[in-house]
């Protein structure tokens, strides 16, 4: 994979309260080297709990779990899931106030 600089939109704002339900549908897929480091840092049961839908009492606070703790390293670079409406995958430091 190439070195990343900038954040990476991991799922779309339109997808509204289930935005993790896509999220952990992303990860599932393995589709790509994030979808794969994201898997590896998140519980199985985690992410079949966010594809219950926010009908599930925990979702939410799964959700929260997941984004505060799934860090990856790509290359060298620590990256860390980022919710600002829509939901990003962002280099260590980066702040979207400044960019």
């Amino acid at each position: 994979m190439e070195s990343l600089t900038q954040p990476v939109l991991i799922v779309d704002s339109h997808f509204g309260i289930y935005t993790p339900f896509y999220l952990a549908k992303y990860i599932l897929s393995k589709s790509d080297e994030i979808a794969q480091k994201l898997f590896d840092k998140i519980s199985t049961k985690d992410l079949e709990l966010l594809i219950e839908g926010p009908e599930n009492e925990s979702y939410w606070e799964t959700y929260e779990d997941i984004l505060n703790n799934s860090n990856i390293d790509l290359n060298g670079t620590e990256y860390y899931l980022d919710c600002n409406e829509d939901l990003w995958l962002c280099p260590t430091g980066y702040d979207f106030e400044t960019f």
